[in-house]
């Protein structure tokens, strides 16, 4: 959980995040998923407009409207399906002075319903997957 909380925190220190499928693949992100780690569970959701959020210990950061630090924000993610490993990117946006921040992540589709992520947390894409940077989603599927 320990990854979750540090991407929590990352976020609460940028600004917003964008969503794009250009290219075809074999797994589809939009979706809710979730990670667990020592017991602790977090979520990401990506909706089909675009939109991401993440629910960390009781708290959510993202979607088209959320406040942050006592300012109005966005986030929507954008996905690189071409590259290798795929390439997800966050955009937080504060909504009155449309400053972004951008959040770069890898990710490595296991299967459909599972998905690697990692990030540097240091505005630098990382390159490729270790123990302290990534975490495993698991797609939840609607009952």
């Amino acid at each position: 959980m320990k990854k979750l909380v540090l991407l929590f925190i990352a976020i609460v220190s940028l600004s917003s995040f964008t969503a794009d499928k250009t290219a075809t693949t074999d797994i589809d992100i939009v979706g809710k998923w979730v990670g667990e780690e020592n017991g602790d569970v977090g979520y990401f959701l990506f909706d089909k407009e675009g939109y991401a959020t993440l629910e960390a210990q009781g708290q959510v950061l993202g979607g088209k409207e959320f406040m942050m630090r006592g300012q109005k924000c966005s986030m929507t993610y954008t996905v690189n399906y071409d590259a290798t490993p795929m390439e997800i990117d966050f955009t937080v946006t504060l909504l009155e002075t449309k400053d972004e921040r951008k959040m770069l992540f890898i990710a490595e589709a296991i299967d459909n319903d599972t998905l690697k992520l990692a990030s540097s947390f240091n505005d630098v894409r990382p390159t490729e997957f270790t123990e302290t940077n990534s975490i495993m989603l698991t797609r939840l599927k609607d009952k």
